[in-house]
């Protein structure tokens, strides 16, 4: 991808929010308590703030802070959903389309990806201030 603002970011970030989500709905099948746990609050924090970053118009003075908390939330869920990958998990947590754990570590990545588009946005984003 050329640059990582505009809508190529729009884009991009949304399909990080659909794999985050398609993730949460099949977990919840085995585990419908999945938005009150660790890794799914930590998750669902992160797509709240990849859609802000994707609501926040580019001239917005508040995108630069949109980024940074998007690219954190970002990592903090990756992390916390590779720990829970880590940890033991029985074999009832299965989800149509293949172990639990593919689609955990899936989402994992797709937060991984995200928390970067919004890190080399954030350095565009300072680079324009330091030439305005």
């Amino acid at each position: 991808m050329a640059g990582a603002s505009g809508s190529g970011l729009h884009r991009a970030l949304g399909g990080v929010i659909d794999v985050c989500e398609e993730t949460l709905d099949a977990y919840a099948e085995s585990r419908p308590d999945i938005a009150s746990s660790k890794f799914g609050g930590v998750v669902l924090l992160a797509v709240a703030a990849f859609e802000t970053v994707i609501a926040t118009r580019a001239d917005d003075p508040r995108r630069s802070l949109s980024l940074m908390i998007a690219a954190t939330l970002g990592r903090d869920a990756a992390a916390a959903l590779r720990g829970h990958v880590l940890a033991f998990q029985p074999p009832e947590h299965d989800v149509p389309g293949g172990h639990a754990d593919d689609n955990l570590l899936r989402c994992a990545e797709a937060c991984e990806r995200g928390a970067t588009l919004c890190e080399q946005a954030l350095g565009e984003w300072d680079d324009k201030l330091a030439l305005d």
